[in-house]
C-alpha cells in the first residue's frame, strides 16, 4: 500500500511540473534547468554592454548575433527581461565570448546586436546564430559545430570554413579570392571564390561554390554534393 502511494505522488508531481513547463512555454518563458522554474516576464528589455577589443567571436548561446562593421565597438542584448541578465558577454585574448549564465530554455528570440572595427573569425558551437556585414581583411574564418548557421557579407582574400554537424555557412555574399571547406556531417555551404577552391565533403552536407574559380581541389565521401555555379 505504502508503495502505491509513493508511485502516485511521483506521478502527480512528474504532471504537475509538465503542465508548469507547458504554461511556461506558452507565455514565453525562461526555465532554469538546474534550478527552480521561473517565468519571464513578457515585456522585453535591451541592455548596453561593455566591451574590449576583439576581431573573433565565440558563440555558445541560442541566440540571434548580428555583426557589422564600424568604428566605435559596442554590444546590445536585447530580449525578455529575465533572460537578458542571463546572457553572458565577455572578451578574452582579442575573442568575444557569447554564452548563457545558466543552463536555460528560452522561447522568445535573444538577439546580440554588435558593432566592431573588425570580425576575422567566428566560432558557434550549438544552434546560434550569425549575420556579419562588411568584412574585409585577409581572411575569414568560420567554424560551426552543431546546427548553428553563419551568414556573412564583404569581401577578403581568403574564407576558411569548418562544418561539423548539421550547421550551414552561407558566404556567397563575400567576394573571396580563395576558399577552403571542410563539411563533415550534413550541413551546407553557400560559398563564393574566384581564384581556388578546396573543399573536402565527408557526409551528406552539400556544397555549391559561386565565382568560376579555376584551381579546383575536390575530396567527397559520402553522398553530399559538390557543385561551381
Amino acid at each position: 500500500m505504502n508503495v502505491s502511494v509513493v508511485k502516485l505522488t511521483i506521478a502527480a508531481t512528474c504532471c504537475i511540473l509538465a503542465g508548469v513547463a507547458a504554461a511556461q512555454a506558452t507565455a514565453g518563458a525562461v526555465i532554469r534547468v538546474d534550478s527552480p522554474a521561473g517565468i519571464a516576464s513578457g515585456s522585453n528589455r535591451t541592455e548596453a554592454r561593455q566591451t574590449g577589443k576583439f576581431s573573433g567571436i565565440n558563440l555558445h548561446a541560442p541566440v540571434q548575433v548580428i555583426v557589422s562593421i564600424g568604428a566605435t565597438p559596442s554590444i546590445s542584448v536585447s530580449g525578455p527581461a529575465d533572460v537578458v541578465p542571463l546572457i553572458l558577454t565577455t572578451v578574452s585574448d582579442n575573442v568575444l565570448t557569447i554564452a548563457l549564465k545558466d543552463s536555460v530554455i528560452f522561447t522568445k528570440p535573444v538577439k546580440v546586436v554588435i558593432t566592431n572595427p573588425s570580425l576575422q573569425a567566428v566560432d558557434i558551437s550549438g544552434s546560434g546564430s550569425l549575420n556579419a556585414s562588411g568584412i574585409s581583411g585577409d581572411s575569414l574564418n568560420l567554424n560551426v559545430s552543431g546546427s548553428g548557421t553563419v551568414v556573412a557579407a564583404g569581401s577578403v582574400k581568403m574564407v576558411n570554413v569548418a562544418i561539423k554537424g548539421s550547421g550551414d555557412v552561407d558566404v556567397r555574399a563575400v567576394q573571396a579570392k580563395a576558399l577552403n571547406a571542410s563539411v563533415k556531417g550534413s550541413g551546407d555551404l553557400r560559398g563564393y571564390a574566384s581564384t581556388s577552391a578546396i573543399v573536402d565533403v565527408t557526409g551528406s552536407g552539400d556544397v555549391r561554390i559561386r565565382g568560376n574559380p579555376p584551381a579546383r581541389i575536390v575530396n567527397r565521401s559520402g553522398s553530399g554534393d559538390v557543385i561551381f555555379e
